[in-house]
């Protein structure tokens, strides 16, 4: 859903009980009635909470797994912040388009 620009749906708040009736209704009673139900509250209830979080930030998505890499290399390799923040600014250095360098820093020092 999230590649297709789609809103992403969450039954985290859907109890297993209520689910459960509600395919029980759809395989027993050939209703739909109240899985629909439980589809449209789920998905508005995600709604909401992704206009609570906001927008995704575009340069985080692009240099998402970049970022992801930095920050797993500075935990396995236990790096003090000195040492960590040479990493980013050499990986920044070679990955990072000249004009989004200082950005990647600020965002990448951050996430440690």
């Amino acid at each position: 859903m999230i590649k297709t620009n789609l809103m992403p749906l969450s039954f985290t708040d859907v109890t297993v009980t209520i689910y459960a009736e509600a395919m029980l209704g759809v395989y027993e009673l050939n209703r739909i009635d109240l899985l629909k139900d439980v589809f449209i509250w789920a998905y508005e209830r995600s709604a909401s909470v992704r206009q609570s979080l906001g927008e995704p930030d575009p340069f985080r998505m692009k240099h998402r797994e970049a970022m992801r890499e930095i920050v797993q290399t500075i935990a396995l390799e236990q790096l003090d912040k000195k040492a960590a923040l040479s990493r980013i600014a050499a990986e920044a250095g070679i990955n990072v388009e000249a004009d989004e360098r200082d950005q990647f820093r600020e965002v990448a020092e951050n996430e440690i």
